[in-house]
């Protein structure tokens, strides 16, 4: 290939090829994948062809990926190929399988006469048995014990973000760059005692064909015509209904334009609970109710519409109309844990999130991969922003900015040690704990961008830089040319493109210190008023998180972060909290809120005392106005990454806490105050949680910030005056001392999760000896006691197990870090405290139990709140330790929630070290059919290494050579025609001699060729092997004769013998090579007899009489003898002499 070629001919490809690609020589374009899954026997069986299309004249390897298969054959352009298996440490990332290409096509053209690429075709034939991953299958369990639902048969494909569990069920050019368009044809089986299997496949369904031969047998043809990564490929089988089709509001003709199908597929039993899950608004879909659809009419549209002034973005391109890149968004359903799905209130934000996440990841790491590993923070980046510019439309202002802040503050906590997040220092493939990091740090990175980008005069921010690489892929899309990838340093150019020349120096800046540097920074800052120049001055000290570290001083380490950040100052004039609008579940049914927050604190109201209201001391509210200010608030525009430690009085944060609006503001005084507990601080918090102004969220916050003010110092004021707002908004008075909870009533799902917060708040308490008080656990039980459901319509599922681990949380003793054997440390033993409630405790929990099994609960959260909560009093030795029930609720069949919880259970009480239990463990981490529970035991014990930790790919045993020589005594004139049979023996009859000196053997493993000799010349036999239920065994010592004992007697061994109908003796003479000769007449007897019918000249059955031995020439003999018997058959005995 000339150098003035090369242009033509990428051009002619119209795919972007990078440098790896141009120097491995070729371009993945297109997959065919043709498997039957045989769903009772986990098996998947079948082939894949690959196609590239070559670069270069001098290809003379293809490297696939795989791990786990079985491969019985490769071929390329139809001639059969060698193969080598990779077992380095990179075989994971540069390709499991080395494929030479024959000799036969090596000098294949690269351009045919029309100019077009010819392709090369790898075809693979593999088999795929009980995968450990990649594929997970759910089959029915017949045995419905206790804990065990029963569910219906399915297998499903397991995808990732990045390469690795795609190769695990068909093999494929896996890098996280390649990508191809896919052809799949799937065959599925009926399972006896369910619906029809039905598939549901990445792509388009082109066909549906069912078998000529098998009326319960059908193919499914799927089609994806979009180039997309093997890591985002998958299916799955089950009983699906046809698929339910979600139309669009105002449109029922089909999807509007560039808009994508959207398609559920769901079991008939579960139907009517579908609409629950995609309209949980109401019983029946109406416009309004289409948050799928708006979700995805957002994202093709509804985000570029900016909304910006002109005169602000005149500069800017016009918008144009987006689209959706695939034909499809295919939702499957297969975990049945519940039937009443739409009561549950719990699950209604997690079941939006998941899903609006997916949606936006088909434009960024599927329809727009990434260019390389240290790429991609940027796809994983991009699609989190993506979804959280809807989460902010559909959740809120306050909720988004709340979550984003625990966000930074587990960033700032797991950043510490950790490389840049452009950087190749990650150990590739990720683990699932760099993921988890990245994906987290990465859009918080993106999301300052975006805050920044406005002060740099564009004004579009990060949406606007959406806008445009989605529109370039719209346009190469046009143009029938595959999109580009994700590129750091091209999306940073682009960053820098839509802005002014003598600003661009900021985004550099920018990407130093957050992109290619590592750290977040931990600002303390110190305000000083100077009365002489009027002004507040402030001390700013910054470290990295990454400086914990004594390694850490690393050229990444970012040694300072620079940018904007705005500070606020209040001067003492008073401000006006504005009300947050309450949310209901039922509008029709508003909640009226007492107004105890607006007491008059000089009241002589017995509420006083009762409520142990305690305010400010009045030179503290004097000093407010001596001050040059009322409160400062740092980062007041929040728009910093970062640990920020400012001190400021405490009536100055409840000053911020009562004046402010700003939810960020509410939780920092929050935060504030819980680190310096006092009588005032817990009624401030006291009244943040009754005011229904406040968020929710922020309400919770307060409510666990008042168990921090409950201690003896303190006289317990934030445990009593918590257990006095559950008494007073959720409870019944009986009488003066004792109270009954209200039935629940959970329509204001606001006030619901408030009310669930206090008994865990409450649960946090802890005295002086380190212990709950008892009347905090009197309480938790008589909640738990008292609970009543009745006249609710919603399940209180969570709210129940809430308070049952609140309850067991309680029985906790936190460890302060103090040796036992330490001699200033004085042990004191608790167990009579608890003693007293431990016997109610278990018959309350043996209660909500048998609810769970007459009623079930969703996913099982009462089993998982009770195994929690005994584990809690088997650590606090209030029961004994007793492992047996727990190892029980463990096994496979249980829900996998119950699973893992009594697998964590029996880690947390140190069974794991016992050696049986130890191997239990290490079965259910290799074997386990829950996917859950592998990953969990393997996140617990192991490291995840992705792909690498599954088995490499092994070749279908080739054939080994077995020489038969055998010699008969015939009559003259017998005439007879041979032929050859080559057959494959079974493992269980061939089992080898070991060389004693070259360590090797005859027959190692099943899969022998057998040739057949007569003096020198091929002679018929054909030998079979019928195998048994037999385990395999391992190889006989030295000298071990060919075939055992137990094999003789558990194993058929038919020998066939055509155009031999001769009465005559025949002699069959074997060698095999030995060390030494051996002379023995000792016989080994087993039967086996040969029947042979003699019109159609065939074996029907087969049993035989072997004598075995070894001559002095260390050869086997066989003699057969041949009897006619009466009922118009032959029989045949052999006696094998050795």
């Amino acid at each position: 290939m000339t150098e003035a070629k090369k242009p033509d001919l990428l051009t002619r490809l119209k795919v972007y090829v990078d440098e790896d690609t141009a120097e491995r020589g070729y371009v993945y374009f297109h997959q065919k994948v043709d498997v039957e899954v045989d769903l009772l026997n986990q098996i998947l069986k079948g082939y894949t062809e690959i196609f590239i299309k070559p670069l270069r004249f001098d290809i003379d390897v293809i490297r696939l990926y795989c791990r786990q298969f079985i491969v019985n054959e490769i071929k390329i352009n139809n001639h059969s190929a060698k193969f080598d298996i990779n077992g380095s440490d990179d075989a994971g990332i540069f390709g499991e399988i080395i494929v030479h290409i024959p000799d036969e096509i090596t000098d294949f053209p690269l351009i045919n006469n029309d100019g077009e690429w010819v392709p090369i075709v790898v075809r693979v034939e593999y088999t795929l048995e009980k995968p450990k991953a990649g594929v997970h299958f759910k089959l029915p369990d017949n045995d419905k014990e206790i804990f065990k639902p029963q569910w219906d048969p399915y297998m499903f494909t397991i995808n990732s973000p990045t390469p690795g569990a795609a190769r695990c069920w068909v093999p494929c050019l896996d890098r996280i760059r390649d990508r191809c368009t896919w052809d799949f044809f799937i065959t599925v089986s009926d399972v006896e005692g369910f619906d029809k299997i039905m598939v549901a496949c990445s792509g388009n369904l082109v066909k549906l064909s069912e078998s000529s031969t098998d009326s319960h047998k059908r193919t499914f043809h799927y089609n994806l015509p979009v180039a997309t990564p093997a890591q985002y490929i998958g299916f799955a089988c089950g009983p699906f209904i046809e698929p339910y089709v979600l139309d669009y509001p105002g449109s029922e003709e089909g999807p509007p334009p560039n808009r994508p199908k959207i398609l559920a597929y769901i079991s008939a039993e579960w139907e009517k609970w579908l609409l629950s899950t995609l309209y949980p608004n109401a019983d029946e879909p109406t416009a309004d109710t289409y948050w799928l659809h708006n979700a995805m009419e957002y994202f093709i549209e509804g985000y570029s519409q900016f909304n910006l002034h002109p005169e602000f973005d005149k500069n800017n391109p016009p918008v144009r109309p987006g689209t959706f890149p695939f034909q499809r968004f295919q939702i499957v359903f297969v975990d049945h844990t519940y039937s009443d799905v739409n009561y549950v209130i719990d699950q209604r934000v997690t079941t939006r999130r998941s899903l609006i996440t997916a949606i936006a990841q088909q434009w960024f790491g599927i329809f727009i991969p990434p260019y390389s590993w240290r790429d991609y923070w940027l796809a994983v980046g991009l699609s989190n922003f993506f979804a959280n510019m809807y989460f902010e439309r559909l959740f809120g202002e306050d909720d988004t900015k709340f979550l984003r802040k625990k966000d930074i503050e587990l960033v700032c906590q797991l950043d510490v040690g950790k490389p840049p997040l452009c950087s190749m220092d990650f150990t590739i493939p990720f683990e699932s704990k760099d993921l988890e990091f990245i994906s987290l740090k990465s859009y918080l990175v993106l999301w300052m961008l975006d805050k920044r980008l406005p002060f740099l005069d564009y004004r579009r921010g990060i949406p606007g830089i959406i806008y445009l690489i989605l529109n370039k892929s719209k346009e190469d899309v046009e143009q029938n040319i595959r999109p580009g990838f994700l590129y750091t340093e091209q999306f940073l150019e682009q960053c820098k493109d839509v802005i002014r020349q003598e600003l661009r120096s900021e985004i550099t800046k920018f990407q130093k210190q957050w992109i290619y540097g590592s750290g977040c920074p931990k600002f303390k800052i110190r305000a000083h008023f100077n009365r002489k120049k009027l002004a507040v001055e402030f001390r700013f000290d910054q470290e990295n998180t990454n400086r914990i570290e004594k390694d850490s001083s690393r050229p990444t380490n970012t040694p300072l972060f620079t940018g904007h950040m705005d500070i606020a100052i209040k001067e003492p004039d008073g401000g006006k909290l504005v009300a947050h609008a309450p949310s209901y579940l039922n509008d029709d049914d508003p909640r009226e809120y007492p107004l105890q927050w607006g007491m008059d604190p000089d009241s002589e109201s017995s509420d006083l005392a009762e409520w142990q209201i305690s305010e400010w001391v009045e030179e503290e509210k004097a000093s407010i106005a001596r001050d040059s200010w009322e409160w400062i608030r740092v980062d007041d525009s929040f728009s910093w990454v970062a640990d920020i430690d400012f001190e400021q009085l405490d009536y100055m944060w409840a000053a911020l806490l009562d004046s402010q609006r700003d939810i960020i503001a509410h939780y920092e005084a929050v935060r504030a105050l819980s680190k310096n507990p006092s009588k005032a601080c817990s009624t401030t918090l006291m009244r943040t949680v009754r005011d229904w102004r406040y968020y929710y969220r922020i309400r919770m916050e307060a409510a666990i910030a008042m168990a921090k003010c409950a201690n003896e110092e303190l006289d317990f004021i934030g445990s009593e005056q918590l257990m006095k707002i559950y008494e007073n908004d959720y409870c019944d008075y009986r009488d003066e001392a004792k109270f009954l909870p209200k039935p629940n009533d959970f329509n204001d799902w606001e006030e619901y999760y408030v009310q669930k917060t206090i008994p865990f708040a409450l649960s946090c308490v802890r005295g002086a000896m380190g212990n709950a008080p008892d009347n905090i656990k009197k309480f938790l039980l008589d909640l738990l006691s008292w609970n009543d459901n009745s006249k609710n319509e919603y399940s209180d599922d969570h709210f129940v197990a809430n308070l049952i681990e609140s309850l067991g949380n309680a029985f906790i003793i936190p460890f302060d870090g103090q040796s036992p054997n330490n001699p200033n440390v004085e042990t004191f033993d608790l167990y009579c405290e608890s003693l007293a409630y431990s016997q109610e405790v278990l018959e309350t929990l043996d209660r909500y139990l048998t609810r769970h099994k007459l009623f079930n609960s969703y996913r099982a959260l009462l089993v998982v709140a009770t195994i929690k909560t005994k584990n809690c009093l088997m650590l606090s030795q209030i029961i004994p330790a007793d492992g047996r029930e727990l190892l029980l609720q463990s096994q496979y069949g249980n829900y996998v929630g119950v699973r893992v919880a009594a697998l964590s259970a029996l880690i947390d009480l140190e069974f794991h070290h016992k050696p049986e239990i130890a191997q239990y463990f290490t079965f259910l981490a290799e074997y386990d059919s829950d996917l859950m529970v592998r990953r969990f035991l393997i996140s617990k014990f192991g490291e995840d290494r992705g792909p690498q930790c599954w088995d490499l790919p092994k070749r279908n045993a080739p054939l080994r050579l077995l020489r038969v020589h055998y010699r008969r005594s015939i009559p003259g004139n017998f005439n007879h025609t041979n032929e050859i049979t080559r057959v494959k023996p079974d493992v269980s009859v061939l089992t080898g001699i070991v060389n004693e000196n070259k360590g090797t053997s005859a027959i190692q493993e099943a899969g022998s060729d057998v040739e057949v000799h007569e003096n020198g010349e091929d002679m018929p036999l054909a030998l079979r092997g019928h195998q048994s239920k037999l385990k395999k065994k391992s190889s006989p010592p030295s000298n071990q004769n060919i075939i055992s004992d137990a094999h003789l007697s558990e194993v058929k061994n038919v020998v066939e013998l055509k155009n031999a109908d001769s009465d005559d003796e025949i002699e069959v003479e074997i060698d095999i090579p030995e060390t030494r000769t051996r002379r023995s007449s000792k016989l080994k007897k087993a039967t086996i007899k040969e029947t042979k019918h003699k019109k159609r000249g065939s074996i029907t059955e087969t049993s035989a009489a072997y004598q075995t031995g070894v001559d002095s020439e260390g050869r086997k003999k066989a003699k057969v003898n041949k009897v006619k018997k009466s009922d118009g058959h032959s029989e045949k005995h052999k006696k094998i002499k050795l």
